[in-house]
C-alpha cells in the first residue's frame, strides 16, 4: 500500500498538467461578472464606499472576501484582474489536490483517489472558472480544506479548522449554508460513533467565533445596506422561484448523475464519514434548486457552465470514489468483478469528457470567441462613455462589467443586478424597473443589437422592451457603435439622451 501510495502522488502531475494545459486554454478569457467585484473593490479604495456605486450603496458582489482581496491588490498598486487570476489558478490545483487527499481520508485507495484528481482535471469547466477572475476556485479551495480538516480527528477541534470555515462562508453568498451542512454532518456522525453531546460541543468550541465572526459581518452588511439578502440573491430568483426542472440544480444533475449516485451510496457502503461531503453537496443542490438565468431570458456567461456547483466537485467526487472503493472491497477477489468496476470508474472519467454540458474542451471552444467580443464591444464601448461622459456621467447597461469598472460614472444595470428597485421596490417586474430607470435621465444607454432580422433589433429581451418605451424613443438616439463587422449577432449600440428641441442653439 506505500508503494501504490507513492506511486499515486507522483502520478498526480497527470491531472496536475492537465488541469494546467485548461487553464492556460482560458486564461485570456475574463468573465464580465469579476469586473463587478472589482468595481466595489475600486469604489472603497478610491472613495471608502464598498458599494457598486459611490453615490448610493448597491451591493451587488456575490463574494465579499473577493473584493477584500480586490482592495489589497489595489492599494498596493497591482492589477487586480491579473492578481485574481492567478490566485485561481493556485487555487485549482489547490482543490485537485484536496480531492485525492480528501478521497483517501474517507476511505478511498490511493488508485481511486487518483482517478478522482483526475475526473476533477476535467470536471465541468474547474479549468475556466479558475482563472476567470472569479471567486469560484478560491471557494472549492477552502471548503475542502475544511471539510478535510473536519475529518481530521486531530484538526477537527483545533480553532484553525473554524478560521478556514469562515473565509470559506465569507467567499460566497451561500457559502454559509455549506458550511453549516458540514458542520452539522460532522456533528451527526460523531454522535452516531458514541460519543456525548457535550464532547461533541467541547470539541467545535471554535464554532463560537466563527457565528460570531460571521454573525458581526451580517450585521454590518445589514446595517450598511439596508437589506437582509445581497442583491444576487434576489437578483437570481426573479420569476423562477419553485421552478426546480429548469433550475441550475436541475442541470448540474443531468450533468453528473453518475457521480451523484455513487456520492449518495457512499454513506451505506463505505461508512458514516462520508457523511460530511455528501452533505456540502446536498446543500449546494438545495441551495440553488429554483436558482436559474430568467432574467436574461438568453445565452449568458451562466449558460457556459453552471458554476456553482463547481467548489464542491471535490466532495462529490471524494465520496464517489470511497463508494467504488468500498463496493471492490465488498466484492472480493473476484477479478470479473473488481474488473467491471474499474470499467465503471474509466466510464465516470469518460463521462465528464464526453459530456456537452460538462466538456472542457466545448467549454473552451465556445469562450474562444469572448475575448474578441469583449475587444470589439465592451472594451471601446467603456472607453468612449467614459471619454464623453466621465465620473459625472450617469449610464444604463446590460453588461455591467467591464463597462462599470471602466467608466468611472453612474451605471444603472438594465437588468436590475446592480440595483435594489427590481428585485424589492417592484417585485422583479421589468416594465416598472425600466420606466424608473428612464425617469431618471441618464445620459447614454448601451444596448446589445443584433443583424438576423431586418431591421436590426435588440438582443435581449429586456432590452427589446426599454427600446419599446415612449421615453426612450422620444429622448435617445444612435451615436456610436462598436463591434458590428466582427460580431453582428450582438453588437453594441450606444444611444445618447438629446436636448430638447432648441436648447443648445445659442452660443454661451
Amino acid at each position: 500500500m506505500v508503494r501504490e501510495e507513492r506511486f499515486a502522488r507522483v502520478a498526480l502531475l497527470v491531472p496536475g498538467v492537465v488541469l494546467v494545459a485548461l487553464m492556460a486554454e482560458a486564461w485570456p478569457v475574463t468573465v464580465d461578472d469579476a469586473f463587478i467585484s472589482l468595481r466595489h473593490a475600486r469604489n472603497w479604495v478610491d472613495g471608502g464606499a464598498l458599494s457598486f456605486d459611490a453615490a448610493e450603496r448597491i451591493e451587488a458582489y456575490s463574494s465579499f472576501a473577493a473584493v477584500v482581496l480586490a482592495s489589497a491588490v489595489l492599494r498596493a498598486g497591482g492589477d487586480p484582474v491579473l492578481a485574481a487570476k492567478a490566485l485561481g489558478a493556485a487555487c485549482a490545483l489547490g482543490s485537485l489536490a484536496l480531492t485525492f487527499l480528501l478521497a483517501r481520508r474517507v476511505g478511498a485507495g490511493p488508485g481511486w483517489a487518483l482517478l478522482g484528481a483526475g475526473i476533477l482535471s476535467v470536471s465541468t469547466g474547474m479549468g475556466f472558472w479558475a482563472v476567470s477572475g472569479l471567486e469560484t476556485a478560491l471557494f472549492a479551495l477552502l471548503l475542502t480544506g475544511g471539510v478535510w480538516l473536519l475529518l481530521d480527528e486531530r484538526w477537527a477541534s483545533n480553532p484553525l479548522t473554524g478560521a478556514l470555515l469562515l473565509l470559506a462562508a465569507l467567499t460566497r453568498v451561500e457559502g454559509p449554508v455549506l458550511v453549516a451542512a458540514a458542520i452539522a454532518a460532522h456533528f451527526v456522525v460523531r454522535l452516531r460513533e458514541g460519543q456525548r453531546a457535550r464532547e461533541i460541543a467541547r470539541e467545535h468550541a471554535w464554532l463560537g467565533v466563527l457565528a460570531a465572526g460571521y454573525g458581526a459581518y451580517f450585521l454590518w452588511r445589514w446595517h450598511y445596506y439596508g437589506h437582509l439578502f445581497p442583491s444576487p440573491i434576489y437578483f437570481k430568483r426573479i420569476s423562477a422561484a419553485g421552478d426546480v426542472f429548469n433550475s441550475h440544480t436541475a442541470a448540474f444533475v443531468r450533468s453528473s448523475l453518475p457521480l451523484l449516485l455513487l456520492a449518495s451510496a457512499a454513506p451505506w457502503i463505505a461508512g458514516r464519514r462520508t457523511w460530511i461531503p455528501v452533505a456540502v453537496v446536498a446543500a449546494a443542490l438545495a441551495s440553488f434548486a429554483s436558482a436559474r438565468e430568467q432574467v436574461l431570458e438568453d445565452v449568458s456567461t451562466m449558460a457556459w457552465f453552471d458554476r456553482y456547483f463547481v467548489p464542491v466537485l471535490p466532495c462529490l467526487i471524494a465520496a464517489a470514489m470511497a463508494a467504488l472503493h468500498a463496493a471492490a472491497r465488498h466484492l472480493g477477489a473476484s477479478a470479473p468483478r473488481r474488473t467491471g468496476l474499474a470499467l465503471a470508474g474509466g466510464l465516470l472519467l469518460v463521462w465528464q469528457l464526453a459530456n456537452p454540458t460538462s466538456n472542457p474542451i466545448c467549454l473552451l471552444g465556445r469562450s474562444r470567441g469572448y475575448p474578441k467580443a469583449v475587444a470589439a464591444r465592451n472594451i471601446p464601448s467603456a472607453e468612449y462613455l467614459q471619454q464623453r461622459f466621465g465620473a459625472p456621467g450617469r449610464v444604463v447597461a446590460g453588461d455591467i462589467g467591464l463597462l462599470s469598472y471602466a467608466f468611472r460614472g453612474t451605471v444603472w444595470d438594465l437588468y436590475g443586478l446592480a440595483s435594489y428597485d427590481r428585485t424589492l421596490r417592484h417585485r422583479g417586474a421589468l416594465e416598472p424597473y425600466l420606466r424608473e430607470l428612464l425617469a431618471r435621465e441618464p445620459d447614454a444607454i448601451q444596448l446589445c443589437f443584433s443583424l438576423a432580422s431586418d431591421p436590426p433589433r435588440p438582443c435581449q429581451h429586456a432590452e427589446r422592451v426599454l427600446a419599446a418605451q415612449p421615453d426612450f424613443r422620444a429622448h435617445y438616439a444612435p451615436a456610436a457603435e462598436f463591434g458590428r463587422a466582427e460580431f453582428p449577432s450582438a453588437y453594441h449600440v450606444i444611444f445618447v439622451r438629446q436636448p430638447p428641441h432648441g436648447a443648445g442653439e445659442e452660443a454661451p
